[in-house]
């Protein structure tokens, strides 16, 4: 009797213990892994005349919408371990607000947040607006 209580002890530690190791590693991963890349205005010019592939998240931290879908945009690439460059629009304006404006006017960006998916040199497809988590990952799965 004495064995199998010794027994179930053991097996409720084993499990206690990987369980903590499980939830300890996913926890880490989520924390070290950074899927934003931030670009000023510059770099966009860039990234959008390259002939790479690129996603590019297009946002500002002091706009109420962006503030509700950044959470969800890390948390599916996260998920994905995929990652996006930003262009923080605030940060641009600081640097340059001609640059910027500019950079809008040529990314067709009406409204933030926006992601857009350049291939070969040009916008492809474009989302905009706080959209739900099922929307986001199918466009950052097909492009």
């Amino acid at each position: 009797m004495l064995a199998k209580r010794r027994k179930s002890v053991v097996l409720l530690f084993i499990i206690f213990l990987i369980s903590s190791i499980v939830y300890f590693y996913a926890n880490q991963k989520e924390k070290n892994f950074n899927p934003l890349t931030n670009v000023n205005n510059d770099q966009i010019q860039k990234l959008i005349t390259n002939a790479n592939t690129e996603y590019i998240y297009v946002g500002r931290p002091t706009c109420e919408e962006c503030q509700n879908f950044l959470p969800k945009l890390k948390s599916v690439l996260i998920k994905k371990e995929q990652k996006i460059f930003y262009y923080n629009i605030d940060n641009a304006r600081e640097e340059n607000q001609d640059k910027l404006v500019q950079e809008l006017n040529k990314l067709d960006i009406k409204i933030v947040p926006t992601i857009l998916y350049v291939e070969n040199g040009k916008v492809s497809k474009k989302l905009e607006g706080d959209i739900n988590k099922n929307k986001l990952e199918q466009f950052l799965t097909d492009g």
